[in-house]
């Protein structure tokens, strides 16, 4: 469980620095203003979507027979949300730092049915 408990922390920093991106991104690129509610309910959200992992992952500590039978372990619910959070923050610099994946085509065929096929990019 001491193990579980150091992944709690890395999804504690995990989802503050996703609340952080979407302040920042929310303020600098799409213009809107600050919001007290909106930021309370993001935190609001991760308390709630955190204590599902933990409490999961506890249960299946406490009981390995609910672990067995869902064919997961504790450590394996803590880095699931984890990757959740991961990807959302991955995202979030994403779209701060407007990275878009450059291709590299050879010939003028293949760039116009490139252009046709990602044009709403």
């Amino acid at each position: 469980m001491e193990e579980c408990i150091k992944l709690i922390v890395v999804l504690a920093v995990l989802a503050l620095a996703n609340i952080i991106g979407g302040i920042i991104n929310n303020i600098k690129l799409r213009k809107f203003a600050f919001s007290w509610k909106k930021l309370l309910s993001g935190v609001i959200q991760f308390a709630g979507f955190g204590f599902m992992f933990v409490a999961l992952a506890y249960c299946i500590e406490t009981i390995p027979e609910i672990g067995n039978a869902l064919g997961v372990q504790p450590k394996a619910m803590i880095i699931a949300a984890i990757t959740v959070y991961a990807k959302k923050v991955f995202e979030q610099l994403n779209d701060f730092f407007n990275l878009k994946k450059e291709i590299k085509v050879n010939t003028e065929d293949e760039k116009e049915s490139v252009n046709t096929e990602y044009m709403d990019m």
